[in-house]
């Protein structure tokens, strides 16, 4: 979901390994190619805050105060929702089924994974249509966690982050969840605290995700997190 610098315009991020979404295992909308998605995701921001302004009063939305990023579903925008800051990501109605049906997907995700809201997952604050029905908003609650790619951490710290993501990541999997797009930019990290002791982990971005999965698609899953900060633990040396 956070692809790019926070606050910044969209730009792509500093991700230590690439995504683990290379293969079209599952079938579905990842068989497609990128340029086929090419007119939805180039939409401008012009457009998209002028749709967030006719979805706000669906919403209790204000105005969005920043681009936290860009994606495959476009910018990402930093919002206030009912009084909390929110992550927004929206697409048309029209001209985008695929996109549109991936978002939607990832609120039925969200929401199978209420039992970690505010803990392994940022908490799904809305998600629906707007009054004139436009576009299909989702928001999240804000992380203020860094990427994984960018969290500044002893080296002891670092140490401890990878049995703190396999930890969140294994919360996922017990409530039928696979992330399917496992990368440093989706996984957001808290330094340690007095009470925590440890870093702490947030998982972010669940637009490939799917509910229901065997063992031996956790399992993979989970070897490619080790993978991936194996990776990054050898970039550091």
């Amino acid at each position: 979901m956070y692809k790019g610098k926070r606050g910044s315009s969209p730009q792509q991020g500093k991700g230590v390994a690439k995504s683990t979404r290379s293969s079209n295992k599952g079938g579905g909308s990842r068989g497609k190619s990128r340029a086929s998605q090419a007119p939805a995701t180039q939409l401008d921001a012009s457009w998209r805050i002028k749709a967030l302004v006719s979805t706000a009063a669906s919403f209790d939305l204000d105005m969005p105060e920043t681009i936290l990023g860009s994606g495959e579903c476009g910018y990402v925008f930093g919002c206030r929702l009912k009084g909390q800051d929110a992550a927004v990501k929206l697409v048309p109605v029209e001209g985008a089924d695929e996109l549109l049906a991936r978002l939607r997907r990832e609120a039925q995700v969200y929401c199978a994974l209420r039992p970690l809201w505010g803990n392994k997952v940022p908490a799904l604050l809305a998600a629906g249509y707007g009054r004139d029905r436009c576009c299909y908003l989702l928001a999240t609650a804000r992380v203020g966690n860094a990427p994984a790619a960018e969290v500044d951490l002893s080296r002891a710290d670092h140490r401890a982050l990878l049995p703190a993501a396999t930890r969140a990541l294994a919360a996922i999997h017990t409530l039928g969840v696979l992330h399917r797009d496992l990368r440093a930019d989706n996984i957001l990290v808290a330094p340690p605290t007095a009470a925590s002791g440890s870093p702490t982990v947030q998982f972010v971005d669940f637009g490939y995700a799917r509910c229901g999965s065997s063992l031996a698609d956790r399992q993979q899953e989970m070897d490619s997190l080790v993978s991936l900060f194996q990776q990054a633990a050898d970039t550091r040396r």
